[in-house]
């Protein structure tokens, strides 16, 4: 079992994503903490040998071999530092922030860079000194355009702003950031050499060495030099907004001689790179250019030569081919014309007849060798200094570039102090915006239950105004009960003085104990009606209160949802490769159009898509598209088409994959089906619809392919591919017409959780379904149902009571009052409820895969009280108004195979995304934990589930060695097939894994092809 070149080449490109986007920013993080000790402390050894211990398994993985070499040499070093080996600490330093920047390299523009040797030359046994990992030399076409489109639409723009404005503030005599102006052009420079546009590679690089020149001092901040600089930022603006559609385009050679006259007796400056011949490079990477030129180079020339030594001219067509394209590579991102000029010299002359091939490299090795020793030895020498800039050249008129700075503006030196330029963008793991989504929607629910609660609240308050009323009469009683009293002579004075007997009643109040009552509920029932009001106040405070939450809750849920969102083309492109890759290997001519690619969808969709829609183009392109010669007797174009298309429509997605091949035989599909015991053998072709036919090939197990291939045949594949379009609460339909092609169609929610749903009543329980999908609402009062159709707006629907739709065997009480109009895949259809209860913006939540869901079930949704709500899904309730065709009861064999399931325990996202996507491609089911104590919780939860465990060593929480042992100690795990799976590498280790029980050992990084082979050693091989 095998991975084809297109499928591992997929694999490896997710594989580098992921460490860099989600395991590399928390390296670096982790090793910048780490180093933040002063200067003359010691160093936490054991801490950043387990940081730097990560950082080599991820990038071995990743195929980024000198980050990998770099954090393998400083990990032996730790190593033996933690074994009592002298520090070298102030080199270690140097040599843990020089990966540290690789890592900022790595995560911002630039993953692979020549390392530096003289940095591990502290470190490195002279027996070692030899050896490094190397990377074979891969074709860069299929990685170009991805390149090349991120940095155009990604990058540059970011850059281009921080330059823009830097370069107006120098203009006007502001304060200037260097710093960030350096950093913004040498990321232009950087980025268009790796994404082939070497005239905006040029440009960036003159411009780069004239700014540093000014932080210097060396140049004069002149306005000669300002209007250059201005003139070179608008051909800069101008060569990358072409990029995509001239990538070829030189800078003004004007532009560029002045440029590099204004360098070119400042020390320590790179020189113009306009000529044909060896120039002094740029001294800001010199080091990384001569090891390039040192290493990589002359290895290619060693290979060179040793194809001359050899005599086959073939073998030497091919390397100098090789050559060809690495040697441009080299030269227009290191910016050396020469290199490009000598490595584009053979362009023409290694097509048949290749006879005198051999004198011709010969000569080239020869020349480049001496090219190479030239430009050495200019790039270490020094020039004598001058700071007068030369005049400036004629500007070339630029329409698409509006002016930077006014004219006559003067210009004085203003020293920096803070940078001008702020921060537009910040990188975001994508699992910690998931988890910010989530937080929120949960804020949204516990919003939710504050609102109810704020209802009964107000209620309340409401029956607490009703009581008070009711004691406005007893206060006025109290009060005149009150009075009266006060005039009565029959009292008892509370305090009988005899002060007051000289008083008569008119002169003087008498009171009694029975007036000091009153007065109490007077004051009493006083204070009643101010706590009511003061409460009627909060009340409402609180309401205004809740009603800000709620649109804070939803402007934030609505920027995280967009966030998550992404263009179609993200994944879209990445099949291009796999489609070439095929056409190569089957001899097939297959174009595959890309349609809808800014099409926004959800990238954790998007992401999860990836599998489906990969199966499903192999489906179409071994069994819809017909080989060149087949093609040629139907009188179609030899070249195929298969369109794979994302088209918004209210909430959803619809993402369509149309090939246009000889399509499905479904008389075929008929007779597979009674073989299997899916229909009776009376069965007739005209008895069905096309839907049903067509609905057979998502049943597992079925197939019509007549041989099993590496694309088809294996009866695994279209259930697998629907069951998890489910997951993403999406629908999967197929449609086919003979000899013209097939149209699968995948239906996805937009990504969004917070959604106006519609509570519907059936009989005692509550159902919800998404509002946008309801047509209309027809009161059945007026409207009878006649034979399980009911008329709207013309149209006979297909109708049924939702009770008895859902197959829950619940009793019906009355008839329902309230038909829905549903908008579903094939038309309107209508369903019966008892009642509305309203609609609602409420979260969306998935179910777990506990227990199998059935696929009219989106997810559920919780109500303020704490009620969860099954949300229904319309697009499959109208499967329910389809009758199934008649099945023919047959036993299922007994040795039809199980699929094994995997389990895998590993704390690195990267590592565990390629096991994921290896054995999945490979037809495992794979269940992928992130420390042993995750995946020993995962053992005893599905005791029995799994046929094998792929585990790491080093783990957080508990470790690959305990892991093992607590498997061996359960009777029931004994004879549970365990690999470890590390990137340590030593005797003492491995048999220490075998000694506690492992069945085999690897050792990181593994390829696919191998790690099948080991996993096939200890599991059947899975028929697909």
């Amino acid at each position: 079992m095998s991975l084809d070149a297109a499928a591992f080449d997929a694999i490896l490109q997710e594989t580098r994503q992921s460490f860099l986007i989600e395991d590399l920013p928390g390296y670096l993080q982790d090793l910048r903490q780490k180093l933040t000790s002063p200067p003359n402390a010691p160093l936490n050894y054991r801490g950043l040998r387990q940081t730097v211990h990560a950082i080599k398994g991820g990038a071995s993985l990743a195929l980024f071999p000198e980050m990998s070499r770099l954090a393998k040499v400083l990990e032996d070093h730790l190593d033996g530092v933690l074994n009592g080996r002298p520090a070298h600490d102030p080199s270690l330093r140097v040599a843990l922030e020089a990966l540290a920047e690789r890592l900022e390299l790595a995560v911002t523009e630039a993953p692979e860079v020549p390392l530096d040797d003289a940095l591990l030359a502290p470190f490195v046994s002279p027996t070692a000194a030899g050896s490094s990992m190397t990377l074979g030399n891969q074709p860069l076409d299929d990685i170009l355009q991805e390149v090349r489109h991120c940095f155009l639409e990604e990058d540059a723009p970011g850059y281009l702003q921080s330059l823009v404005q830097g370069v107006q503030a120098l203009y006007q005599g502001q304060a200037v950031d260097y710093e960030s102006l350096l950093r913004a052009t040498h990321s232009l420079k950087g980025g268009a050499g790796l994404a082939q546009l070497p005239g905006a590679a040029t440009l960036a690089h003159h411009l780069e060495d004239v700014l540093e020149g000014l932080q210097r001092r060396a140049i004069a901040n002149t306005p000669q030099v300002c209007e250059l600089l201005q003139q070179g930022v608008e051909d800069l603006a101008l060569l990358i907004s072409q990029g995509k559609h001239a990538p070829d385009l030189q800078a003004d050679p004007q532009l560029l001689q002045a440029l590099g006259a204004v360098q070119t007796s400042v020390p320590n400056l790179g020189s113009s790179a306009t000529g044909g011949t060896p120039a002094a490079g740029p001294s800001g990477n010199d080091r990384m250019v001569r090891k390039a030129l040192e290493t990589d180079l002359e290895d290619c020339l060693q290979r060179l030569d040793r194809q001359l030594a050899s005599g086959s001219l073939e073998a030497l067509a091919r390397e100098a081919a090789e050559f060809q394209e690495i040697g441009t590579f080299l030269g227009e991102t290191l910016d050396l014309p020469w290199l490009v000029t000598a490595a584009t010299s053979l362009e023409g002359r290694l097509q048949p007849p290749v006879a005198d091939l051999a004198t011709q490299v010969q000569g080239l090795v020869t020349s480049l060798r001496q090219q190479r020793t030239a430009w050495l030895t200019q790039s270490s020498g020094t020039q004598s200094p001058s700071v007068q800039a030369p005049p400036t050249p004629a500007p070339t008129p630029h329409p698409e570039a509006p002016a930077l700075f006014p004219q006559g503006a003067t210009v004085e030196v203003v020293e920096p102090s803070a940078a001008t330029t702020p921060l537009t963008q910040v990188r975001l793991p994508l699992k910690r915006l998931e988890r910010l989504t989530t937080t929120t929607g949960e804020l949204l629910i516990r919003y939710e239950r504050l609102a109810l609660e704020h209802q009964q609240l107000n209620q309340a308050n409401r029956t607490l105004q009703s009581l008070v009323q009711q004691l406005l009469p007893l206060q006025e009683q109290v009060q005149a009960l009150y009075d009266q009293w006060a005039t009565r002579r029959d009292l008892t004075p509370a305090n009988d003085d005899a002060t007051l007997a000289e008083f008569d009643l008119l002169e003087m109040d008498r009171y009694s104990a029975g007036h000091t009552q009153l007065q109490s509920l007077q004051e009493l029932l006083l204070r009643i009606q101010e706590v009511r009001a003061d409460i009627d106040l909060s009340q409402r405070s609180l309401g205004d209160d809740l009603d800000l939450l709620h649109q804070d809750l939803d402007l934030v849920y609505d920027d995280l949802t967009q966030a998550r969102l992404v263009p179609f083309r993200t994944l879209a492109q990445r099949f291009l490769p796999q489609i070439q890759g095929l056409n190569r290997r089957y001899g097939k001519a297959v174009h595959l159009e890309i349609l809808g690619e800014e099409v926004l969808v959800d990238q954790v969709v998007l992401e999860q898509l990836q599998t489906p829609l990969t199966h499903l183009l192999n489906n179409a392109f071994d069994h819809g598209i017909e080989s060149p010669e087949e093609r040629k007797q139907r009188h179609k174009p030899i070249q195929a088409r298969i369109s794979l298309t994302a088209q918004a429509e209210d909430d959803q997605v619809v993402i369509t994959l149309r090939d246009d091949g000889r399509g499905i035989d479904l008389d075929r599909v008929l007779h597979k089906a009674i073989q299997q015991g899916l229909c009776s053998p009376q069965t007739r072709r005209p008895e069905l619809t096309e839907a049903e036919i067509l609905e057979w090939i998502f049943r597992p197990g079925f197939s019509t392919a007549a041989q099993v291939s590496d694309l088809s045949g294996r009866g695994v594949g279209l259930d697998v591919v629907r069951t998890q379009i489910r997951s993403l609460r999406g629908t999967l339909r197929v449609q086919t017409e003979a000899n013209q092609g097939t149209c699968f169609t995948i239906t996805l929610p937009r990504g969004l959780s917070l959604l106006p749903l519609l509570l519907c009543a059936l009989g005692p329980l509550r159902v919800a379904i998404p509002a946008t999908r309801v047509l209309d609402v027809l009161p059945l009062v007026e409207l009878t149902p006649t034979a399980g159709r009911v008329a709207w707006r013309q149209q006979s629907l297909s109708y049924a009571s939702l009770s008895q739709l859902l197959p829950y065997h619940q009793p019906v009480i009355g008839r329902p009052a309230v038909a829905l109009v549903l908008a579903g895949q094939q038309g309107p259809f209508a369903v019966g409820i008892d009642a509305i209860l309203g609609e609602r913006q409420l979260i969306l939540k998935p179910f777990d895969e506990t227990i199998p869901v059935p696929p009219y079930l989106s997810g559920c949704t919780i109500l303020g009280m704490g009620e969860m709500v099954p949300v229904l899904q319309p697009a499959a309730l109208e499967d329910l108004f389809r009758p199934a065709a008649p099945l023919v009861p047959t036993p299922v064999p007994a040795d039809l195979p199980q699929k094994p399931t995997v389990l895998i325990a590993e704390d690195s996202v990267a590592t565990r995304r390629l096991l994921e996507r290896v054995l999945s491609r490979s037809h495992y089911t794979v269940v992928s934990c992130g420390d042993g104590q995750e995946a020993l919780e995962t053992l005893e939860r599905q005791a029995g589930r799994f046929s094998l465990v792929i585990s790491d060593i080093e783990m957080p929480r508990l470790d690959g060695f305990s892991l093992l042992q607590r498997i061996r100690n359960y009777p029931d795990w004994s004879h549970l097939p365990v690999i470890m799976l590390t990137s340590r590498t030593g005797e003492r280790h491995r048999q220490k894994a075998l000694s506690l029980g492992a069945s085999l050992y690897l050792t990181k990084p593994v390829m696919p092809d191998v790690l099948l082979e080991k996993v096939m050693e200890v599991l059947p091989p899975v028929l697909a």
